[in-house]
């Protein structure tokens, strides 16, 4: 009897993993710095934030990258960017350099995914702040081209030492 109960409880497990892995959101392969799968930038915003990125990634070797999809179709904001990260490999390898800004517009979410390689300087603590002091006000206004080249611009600052945040720097409220 407890054989034919341990097959039974393997099977629904068996298909509720299947189940799960089957509604992930698909990874797309970048091929380039900027990927708009929402279609919210236009194709000069597109390649202004392209030069930006690619004028960076030749200058220091550190690889940002940007990630925009209407939705994540449910799947939380940090498996999905992870998952990107490791499919795509972004950054040095040896030196994990790399950065996903991941975009999820219908679901109004954002993160800046940080290699371990750049986790001293752009730490928790400050891609939260530029997501919320220098992105959101402008995703807020409709502005998204602005948010995300001003959120990857201050990045660059923060990794270039021209900007530093500190806890005390984060205004109330």
């Amino acid at each position: 009897m407890r054989r034919p109960l341990r097959i039974t409880i393997f099977s629904l497990l068996t298909v509720l993993c299947l189940t799960a892995t089957a509604a992930a959101l698909e990874v797309p392969q970048l091929t380039r710095y900027v990927t708009d799968r929402a279609g919210v930038l236009s194709p000069g915003d597109l390649d202004a934030i392209e030069r930006l990125l690619s004028d960076y990634d030749r200058s220091t070797s550190q690889q940002f990258v940007v990630l925009i999809v209407p939705s994540l179709e449910g799947e939380s904001l940090e498996d999905y960017s992870i998952r990107v990260v490791e499919q795509n490999l972004i950054g040095q390898k040896g030196k994990d350099n790399g950065l996903l800004f991941l975009v999820a517009v219908n679901d109004r979410k954002m993160r800046f995914e940080v290699g371990y390689g750049l986790e001293p300087v752009l730490t928790d603590l400050v891609t939260s702040m530029i997501i919320s002091d220098v992105v959101a006000p402008e995703f807020r206004s409709g502005n998204y081209a602005q948010g995300i080249y001003s959120g990857l611009q201050t990045a660059i600052k923060v990794t270039t030492g021209e900007y530093t945040v500190t806890a005390s720097d984060r205004r109330p409220g």
